[in-house]
Order: structure tokens, then sequence, then C-alpha cells
């Protein structure tokens, strides 16, 4: 059967390849000059080179890394669990946190007590966000702003502003007013709660547009 797949993102690509898996004839269609859709590398006259998209990502992305073992790329970094250098605010040190070797969520212990700029009235607060997040479906939360939902689980600005916003803008690319509380909600668990090695970054040895894109 000849099959015509509209739209190049990885979405779309990995609908293509599964169905020329299938043996199907497949047309990819993308109105952009290369693959990716929001998976690319663009050249900033004052940043240099920007990446959009997956620049970094965790492990728990398992249908991604599957993606990129097919295509043929390598990460540069694939840590067994969540590794931090933090720098404080000021730049004036950096602080090395990592995920304990321990049940999860109890390996986020050791990273959340020594988040600099965090109280330990923090983690109790932060826990109050992991209950919320981790019995219900995400779903649920669709519609209510990332922002409200936070702040109506008693999260302070101090809080929001050091732990949740770094960690979420950074993996859903929007601001906590316009991000999704499912979307949050749905990272939270995925990505620091299933397990130690759920939240372990994941780092492309190349530019996005040279994953999708190769010579």
């Amino acid at each position: 059967m000849k099959v015509v797949v509209v739209g190049g993102g990885l979405a779309g690509i990995s609908c293509a390849l599964q169905l020329a898996d299938r043996g199907h004839s497949v047309t990819l269609l993308e109105r952009a000059s290369h693959l990716g859709g929001l998976c690319r590398s663009v050249e900033d006259p004052v940043a240099g080179r920007v990446d959009t998209g997956q620049h970094v990502y965790l492990g728990c992305c398992t249908e991604l890394e599957r993606l990129l073992e097919r295509i043929g790329a390598r990460p540069a970094l694939r840590q067994r669990r969540l590794r931090l250098t933090v720098v404080e605010p000021g730049g004036k040190s950096s602080r090395l946190l990592e995920a304990a070797n321990l049940p999860a969520p109890l390996h986020l212990l050791p990273v959340l007590l020594r988040w600099p700029g965090l109280p330990a009235s923090a983690v109790l607060q932060a826990a109050r966000v992991a209950r919320a997040a981790s019995p219900q479906d995400p779903m649920v939360l669709d519609g209510v702003p990332a922002l409200a939902w936070l702040q109506s689980l008693g999260q302070d600005p101090g809080t929001i502003d050091r732990l949740w916003e770094p960690f979420l803008v950074s993996a859903c690319n929007v601001s906590l007013a316009r991000c999704s509380a499912a979307l949050a909600a749905y990272v939270i668990q995925e990505g620091l709660l299933r397990s130690a090695q759920a939240g372990a970054l994941r780092l492309p040895g190349t530019d996005l547009t040279s994953w999708l894109n190769p010579k």
C-alpha cells in the first residue's frame, strides 16, 4: 500500500519508519527544507548555535532513544542516573548534585537537600507536588496553568523560581504561566518520580539538524 505522511517532525518520522517496517511504500512530506520539526539547530549571530526541542533529554524518553538508535545517532552523554552541576546565584561556586541509588522517590532526597538556595521547608513543599502529580491521571489537570497548579499546592515564589521553573521550562519549552498543569504533572511523574534512571540526562553528540539530516 502507498502511504503519504504529512509532517517531518519526530512524530512524522517515527510514523513513516513504522509503516515502512510493515512493508508499505511511504512518502514523507515536509514543507521546511529540513526534517525534525521543532527539533533542530539554528545559527544566531549573537549566541551562535541554538538548539531547540530535544537538545537535552531524559532517560524516561525511551521512544526518542529508540528513534535515535534507529537513525544511527549516538548521545555524547548518557548518565546512569540524574547528575547535575549547579551554578549558584552570582556564579560564585558550583555544586555537584547526584540522585542516590535508592528506590524512587527517595533517590531525589540528596538532590533536593543540597539544592542551592532551597531551604529544608521547600523540600516538604516539593513533596506535596509529588503526591499531587503521582497518583492521578495528569489529564484531569488539562487546561489548568502549571503556575497556578504549583501555587495551589503551596509552592512559594522562591521554590517555583529555583526548583520548578528550571526543570519544567527546560523540559516543556514554555513558561509555567502558559504550560498545562497536565503536562507539568506528567513530566514530574515520568522524569523525576519514576526512577533514578528516568531523570538521567542525555546529551546529543551532534547538533539536532545533523541528527535528522545527515549529509
